[in-house]
């Protein structure tokens, strides 16, 4: 029966993404990590992954966790319990989850509960633990120097060599059933649990590793070689590397296609059937100490090396041959293919690509520029300014300006209808010579443009030349034409053509996009028809009926029919994928030498020349769908406090965040979130790539939160939910409520004439409390006016009505809020019923010498009943009354800081603070909450932790106020059913030295067609029928100002809009 370590197992073998075993281990996509990223230190001495995906490595300062974004360290500082932090080996339980860990301080397990120290080898005179194994029965085996320790049930037992075991310094261990091999520095050994140590061989070179492979072979890892015991047969392999000195094995793996890997002292390398595989002499995994090796469940290869960090393999979607795969010069040109492979030009002469291996050719090293296989199997080499060179078989001949061209610049190559080589020069106009090199000539009419980049050549004799700078040339029957912007060709410059057997065509332009001739006229395709970019090289088909486009910023693949149809007006869509980096090119930059910078191969393999080497795509096969990894909630905190599944808060939240994450190694970028909390969310959140949510003032309730991944196209991997339970805080229980009842019913009937006092003492202090606020507001009011008249004042004076009218704005949206809480505070004095309390007081002064029979009267108990709950009501007024007084005190300082802000720009002396930007967002929505109320819209906030910024705070704050207040009132004209602002905060880094704070703020409403987006910052500009077009351009000002930056994009009418904040950090 299968445990769940041989399934988890079968599941690390059966990934989506093993290392192709065909390419050169240069041609594997290669990342590095190290203590810039995050890495305790630069030593990773061994890797493991648990069944929930995290990466786990070992270091000299720590262990790591690893999701795929964060490197997550514990060492003794963070967790005590390590005892030590010098970690030499991990091992994974056959639970998936449980990690043991060996260190030079003992043995530690990390589970649930945290780690926990195992086998008291702290109590050995050396506790340093080196390897471990687990087998069958359970017993946890640990090498170390004083010999071989067994685990079990907490106890440990010790073997030396009095027992068997050839040395005591144990290095590497290897289960196998109920026994284990165990490699010394003295050599190898089988301990038998029944029969204790036999010598199966015997070995006496020092042992670093050992791994039993799938196949029951055992690889054991010594000084220069690697040794494989199957069947009682040793086999030797020798590692002779690039590198001269003694080569320790230091670890092994085995992939998923039953390779071994070799890590050694010297370098990185692979066993293939009876073959050593070893990267080229200099090349980056030539430089390595590998110390461990792993596969992930993927498929990715990782490396953990001696002082250069981390490093992962994996596969790409494109290939790559460059020098490191023996090409000479990494700039590649041209490149074309005959019977005998393909050949790749540089700027050092002529390769071929010969089953996956670099060949040299004899053609002398020149600049290649152009190269075309013609109808004899030749191929017809352009260079730069050495002429031209034709190479058939291992032979070549040179033409030159000696032989007949008219200049030594070649670009392209086109075999004309009659068996005829036709020439493109970059200054010597066109040429024609025989396919044996004979009667090279001048060729043509004369041409205005003699820089000939292009050529493309017809089955019915027709001949298109473009040029650099004048369009296209159709030479018929000897006759010349120019076609330019009158037949459709808005763009001069055109490099290169692809013909169709139909007599249509394309061709490209440096700056102009990609054009389609339709045999009367041309039509343009390019950013404004929804091609990614307008610099475009040269145009390549697949047999899959899309095209593949070169330029300075990658590749882009398209539909050939969508295109056409998008060029010719009857289409509006233009899906298309761009390919870069993420997809294995090590240059970004394709270059450009002439049509011919690009191939269609014969077994469908797509070639692109670029800065860094040749590189390769199989579009019939692409690379397999990247796994979606489930998602894992880390942790959930409310208000400092950490809630752990199914936990009940007593004191309510008011802030709740939740972390999340899903391990994956592959397309990082790609992996998106969404989450949910049922009992609060009405639908799911899309997060993007944030892994934090956060929650203000939840309500009491029961709660479950999920979080879901998905990639583009996929399906979704939901998380386990965490469930918990909110109280409501004392203040808000029904108990609260009551013993205030009971409390004031009695004071009212025991004490009702000193209730009567302090009613009249409470009114008289609220009515002189609100007439202080009142005339204080008034007086505000007054200071206002009068600051906004010597602003604008001072704003004309100096030729600035443009910043007056900006104060103007600002203080008018904030009047806004103070008018609507002097109205609130009007409703609540009229609502203070004095008159009540007179005739309260008259009735009670007529029954003066009777109270006691009174109250016993029926009119004495309603009046009792009535006092109670209007003591109530008065206490709630009174409540009320002091929040809104404190909410008119919030927005009056924020007036304040308006004009103080515009005072000190026209002074120079401003005021700068270190700020909570999350801070500022909670203050401008709680400024514009009466709007938000009125709209009803909802807030959506989404947070990860962002440093302080340093800036005038009242400057921003209105900028965020302005942007917030623009977003609520799009939802006026929008007739939005679920009006809703998705206020989002992150970090971003400019370069290694600059970190960003960026606040993206999201509406749903209406949007912004292209026309206004273009102008929306602009001064007097507005889409509102009542607006002046003043809030925006103070924005995007202040934002300058704070040496930040302000955007907007929008899809489009209907589809929201979205502007982004961006400040400089301050840690």
């Amino acid at each position: 029966m299968l445990n769940r370590l041989v399934l988890f197992n079968l599941l690390m073998t059966c990934g989506l993404h093993a290392l192709e075993p065909g390419r050169l281990m240069s041609q594997y996509m290669h990342r590095q990590w190290g203590t810039d990223d995050g890495l305790p230190q630069s030593s990773v001495t061994t890797i493991a992954q648990t069944e929930d995906g995290f990466l786990w490595f070992g270091t000299q300062e720590g262990l790591v966790r690893f999701d795929g974004i964060a490197l997550t360290v514990y060492d003794t500082t963070n967790s005590p319990s390590m005892g030590n932090h010098f970690v030499n080996d991990l091992l994974v339980d056959q639970d998936g989850q449980t990690l043991w860990i060996a260190t030079r301080g003992g043995v530690l397990s990390l589970g649930p509960g945290g780690f926990t120290p195992v086998g008291n080898l702290e109590g050995l005179s050396d506790p340093r633990a080196y390897a471990l194994a687990k087998t069958d029965d359970g017993s946890l085996w640990v090498a170390t120097n004083l010999g071989l320790g067994r685990i079990d049930h907490g106890s440990l037992t010790m073997f030396g060599v009095e027992d068997g075991i050839p040395d005591p310094a144990v290095r590497a261990l290897q289960a196998e059933g109920s026994g284990l091999w165990v490699g010394t520095r003295g050599g190898l050994v089988f301990w038998d649990q029944k029969n204790g140590a036999t010598s199966k061989p015997q070995m006496l070179d020092p042992i670093w590793c050992l791994l039993r492979d799938r196949s029951g072979t055992l690889w054991i890892g010594s000084r220069n070689a690697v040794f494989a015991l199957k069947a009682g047969v040793l086999q030797k392999h020798e590692m002779s590397m690039n590198k001269p000195g003694v080569n320790l094995v230091l670890s092994l793996a085995e992939d998923r296609d039953n390779h071994i890997w070799v890590g050694t002292s010297l370098g990185l390398a692979r066993l293939n059937s009876d073959a050593i595989e070893k990267p080229r002499p200099g090349a980056a995994l030539d430089e390595l100490v590998i110390r461990s090796l792993f596969e992930d469940m993927d498929g990715n290869l990782w490396l953990g090396s001696g002082w250069n960090g981390l490093h992962q393999l994996s596969n790409s979607e494109l290939l790559v041959f460059s020098t490191d795969e023996g090409l000479p010069n990494k700039n590649a040109w041209a490149v074309a293919e005959t019977r005998q492979g393909v050949f790749v030009g540089t700027d050092q002469g002529v390769s071929r690509v010969e089953k996956g291996q670099i060949r040299t050719t004899d053609v002398p090293a020149a600049f290649i520029r152009a190269m075309y296989t013609d109808s004899r199997d030749q191929i017809w080499v352009g260079t730069r300014n050495n002429g031209i060179y034709i190479v058939s078989g291992e032979k070549w001949q040179h033409l030159s300006q000696a032989d007949g061209l008219p200049n030594d610049n070649v670009r392209a190559f086109a075999e004309t209808k009659d068996g005829r080589m036709l020439i493109a020069t970059f200054g010597g106009g066109l040429a024609i010579a025989e396919l044996d090199g004979r009667n090279a000539e001048s060729w043509g009419p004369p041409l205005d443009n003699n820089f000939i980049m292009g050529l493309l050549s017809e089955s019915d004799g027709d001949i298109w030349a473009g040029t650099d700078g004048d369009g296209v040339y159709l030479i018929r029957n000897g006759s010349l034409r120019k076609m330019g912007v009158d037949e459709g060709l808005v763009y001069p410059r055109i490099l290169s053509f692809l013909g169709n057997p139909d007599g249509t065509f394309w061709c490209a332009s440096e700056g102009g996009g990609i054009f389609f001739f339709d045999g009367v006229r041309f039509h343009e395709l390019t950013t404004a028809q929804g091609l990614p970019d307008n610099n475009v090289f040269t145009t390549i088909p697949d047999n899959t009926g899309d095209l593949w486009l070169t330029g300075n910023r990658g590749l882009i693949r398209l539909n050939e029919d969508r295109a056409r149809s998008v060029a010719l007006g009857r289409g509006q869509e233009l899906p298309y994928k761009r390919l870069g980096k993420a997809e294995g090119m090590r240059s970004v930059e394709c270059n450009f030498g002439g049509t011919q910078s690009g191939l269609l191969a014969q077994d469908g393999s797509v070639w692109f020349p670029t800065s860094n080497g040749i590189v390769v795509a199989t579009p019939s096969n692409p690379i397999k769908n990247v796994r979606v990894p489930t998602p894992f909630i880390v942790s959930v905190v409310a208000d400092q406090q950490t809630i752990n599944e199914g936990d009940t808060l007593s004191s309510g939240a008011d802030r709740l965040e939740i972390t999340y994450t899903a391990p994956t190694f592959n397309r990082v970028d790609e992996l998106a979130f969404e989450y949910r909390l049922e009992g609060y969310d009405n639908q799911w959140i899309q997060a993007g790539e944030e892994r934090k949510a956060h929650y203000t003032r939840i309500p009491p309730g029961d709660y479950e939160f999920r979080v879901r991944s998905h990639r583009p196209g996929s399906d979704y991997r939901v998380s386990n939910p965490v469930h918990f339970t909110i109280k409501p805080k004392f203040h808000q229980t029904i108990w609260f409520y009551s013993l205030i009842g009971l409390a004031i019913a009695f004071l009212g009937f025991h004490s009702v004439r000193l209730r009567d006092a302090q009613v009249r003492l409470r009114e008289t202090e609220l009515k002189v409390m609100v007439q202080e606020r009142t005339q204080e507001l008034e007086s505000m009011n007054q200071v206002l006016l009068e600051t906004q008249n010597q602003l604008i004042d001072a704003a004309h004076t100096a030729g600035m009505a443009e910043v007056a009218t900006q104060v103007l704005h600002n203080v008018g949206n904030a009047m806004n809020s103070i008018n609507v809480s002097g109205q609130v505070l009007q409703q609540h004095t009229d609502q203070l019923q004095g008159d009540y309390l007179s005739k309260l007081v008259a009735l009670l002064n007529e029954n003066e010498n009777h109270l006691a029979d009174f109250f016993k009267s029926e009119k004495g108990q309603k009046i009792l009943t009535s006092l109670t709950a209007y003591s109530k009501a008065l206490n709630r007024t009174k409540r009320s009354l002091t929040g809104e007084l404190l909410e008119l005190r919030q927005r009056v300082d924020h007036v304040n800081d308006i004009i103080h802000a515009q005072q000190a720009t026209a002074t120079g002396g401003r005021l700068y603070e270190r700020v909570s930007v999350s801070e500022l967002i909670t203050q401008a929505v709680k400024i514009l909450e009466a709007n938000l109320i009125d709209e009803d819209v909802n807030i959506i906030r989404t947070e990860a932790d962002a440093p302080l910024v340093q800036l005038e705070k009242g400057k921003f704050l209105q900028v965020l106020v302005n942007v917030i207040k623009n977003a609520c009132e799009s939802y006026q004209r929008s007739g939005a059913l679920n009006p809703r602002i998705h206020i989002s905060l992150g970090t971003a880094s400019r370069n290694r030295e600059t970190q960003l704070v960026v606040i993206t703020i999201r509406d749903y409403g209406p949007g912004i067609d292209t026309q206004a987006l273009e102008q929306i910052f602009a001064h007097g500009f507005t889409t509102k029928p009542e607006g002046y077009g003043f809030g925006l351009h103070f924005c995007a000002n202040a934002m300058a100002d704070l040496k930040g930056d302000i955007s907007v994009f929008s899809a489009g009418p209907h589809k929201g809009a979205e502007f982004t904040l961006i400040l400089p950090a301050t840690y």
